[in-house]
């Protein structure tokens, strides 16, 4: 045990993983006595905390004396590494790592600069104040370009109906380096659902449920998504050219802005289903 490393036990690890983690990142180490590749990077670790000055707490934990953790995070081969942040594990690799590699899993949850001013705009959301945190994300996002919180909460802001921004062609340029699948898929689709509502042109197509399309497009671009839903399933049940173009359009990406445990999601896309059927 140091400064900068500890043998943690399963008794202690909600205080010294869980909660520690909330002030700063924490890798945990499960290793075994039994592996020859756990002692040989044992001791990589252990100077990478070091050399880190206290940036981040190395937590060992012998798979063998605690098999309920082991188990937990289903630890199936030694050495697995797991960096926990905020009382949740954010990241792992399993196998040897060299120094390098060691720095380069650690960096992105290693709080800087970057970090302080994204948690004042996160404040400034908070308090309602969007045009200061706009400011504060963009501040936040040129400082770390490689951090994936602040260009993703960079963008976030940028849309917010209450920021005052007005051109939205950087949004496309922040969410270029993500996909639509993986761990970030929802945070993802959500952003690209509230661009497209927030850069979507006033429609020249008369009609009543034309007039209601416009009306759920507006209250959509505006945070209003479930009376936006209502009024665009109007919509599509008034005029069944719309329901299978821009009203159907629209309602997948109100869907998304719901994200898939809102409890009517399921009910409203079967309303969909049936408007196309």
């Amino acid at each position: 045990m140091s400064e900068y490393s500890l043998d943690v036990m399963e008794k202690d690890f909600d205080a010294l993983i869980i909660e520690a983690s909330k002030t700063r990142p924490i890798l945990i180490d499960f290793w075994a006595k039994w592996c020859q590749p756990c002692m040989k990077l044992k001791p990589l670790l252990e100077e990478a905390a070091e050399r880190a000055g206290g940036a981040f707490l190395l937590a060992k934990i012998d798979i063998d004396a605690n098999p309920n953790l082991a188990a937990a995070f289903r630890i199936s081969s030694v050495p697995t590494v797991v960096v926990f942040r905020n009382g949740a594990p954010v990241d792992s690799h399993t196998g040897l790592l060299t120094p390098a590699d060691i720095d380069a899993l650690m960096k992105p949850h290693i709080p800087g600069p970057a970090d302080d001013l994204l948690e004042q705009a996160k404040q400034a959301t908070e308090k309602g104040d969007h045009s200061a945190a706009l400011k504060l994300a963009r501040e936040a996002f040129t400082l770390d370009e490689t951090k994936d919180e602040a260009r993703l909460f960079f963008a976030e802001c940028l849309l917010h109906p209450g920021s005052g921004a007005e051109d939205f062609s950087q949004v496309e340029t922040l969410l270029e380096p993500f996909s639509d699948s993986g761990p970030l898929a929802a945070t993802i689709l959500k952003l690209k659902g509230r661009l497209f509502f927030r850069q979507r042109p006033a429609l020249t197509l008369t009609g009543k449920g034309a007039e209601l399309l416009q009306k759920g497009i507006t209250l959509a671009a505006e945070g209003k998504t479930e009376d936006a839903i209502v009024l665009l399933l109007e919509a599509g049940e008034l005029d069944e050219k719309l329901a299978r173009g821009p009203v159907k359009e629209a309602l997948i990406q109100a869907f998304h802005l719901l994200g898939e445990g809102h409890p009517k999601l399921n009910s409203w896309r079967s309303s969909l289903m049936m408007l196309l059927t």
